[in-house]
């Protein structure tokens, strides 16, 4: 139904689509989101697909396979900085403690 990426700081791009099923309009659209680090949509258009082994599952054909990797090392880069901030933070409080 509709589908739209913004991009922050040329590092950060956040995109949302509706995903609407022709064979059942009578069911909600799926609400899908993502993001991706150092990588823009280029006018890619967002194609929604649905997965031949679990049919509720579906994506945009760009995240699923274009960005895939981009995806996976976005996803990897955020949760390690996470991780390193968390262990900062627990560092500082138990040298405040003692």
């Amino acid at each position: 139904m509709e589908g739209k990426c913004k991009r922050t700081n040329f590092v950060v791009t956040l995109c949302t689509a509706k995903i609407k099923s022709v064979a059942r309009p009578d069911q909600a659209p799926i609400d899908h989101s993502f993001f991706m680090l150092f990588s823009g949509g280029g006018g890619e258009a967002l194609v929604p697909v649905r997965s031949t082994t679990d049919r509720t599952a579906v994506s945009i054909a760009y995240t699923a396979e274009t960005k895939l990797w981009n995806r996976t090392l976005s996803f990897i880069f955020s949760a390690g900085f996470l991780a390193l901030a968390s262990l900062a933070t627990l560092l500082i409080f138990w040298k405040s403690v003692n």
